[in-house]
């Protein structure tokens, strides 16, 4: 268990934007490294959740277990904003 916010990146595959998105992820996520960045594969993530997206990638911010943000897209200043 942390305390740390968590970034979560939703993927799927065969999503052009996501592959785009995963370069940008990285360096942003680099640069907060008081942040755990992860990654999840959209199957894999409906399994657990009950989220469901219009658009990919997707990025959530989360803070000891409770939703804070959401954004969709490659666009990195939307990506940065939600670290």
């Amino acid at each position: 268990s942390s305390n740390r916010p968590v970034v979560l990146f939703v993927e799927m595959d065969g999503c052009i934007a996501c592959y785009f998105a995963q370069k940008t992820f990285k360096s942003i996520s680099e640069e907060f490294p008081d942040i755990i960045a992860a990654k999840i594969m959209k199957p894999l993530f409906y399994v657990s959740s009950n989220f469901r997206f219009k658009y990919f990638p997707a990025f959530l911010l989360l803070a000891k277990g409770e939703f804070l943000d959401q954004t969709e897209g490659n666009n990195e200043a939307k990506i940065r904003g939600i670290f």
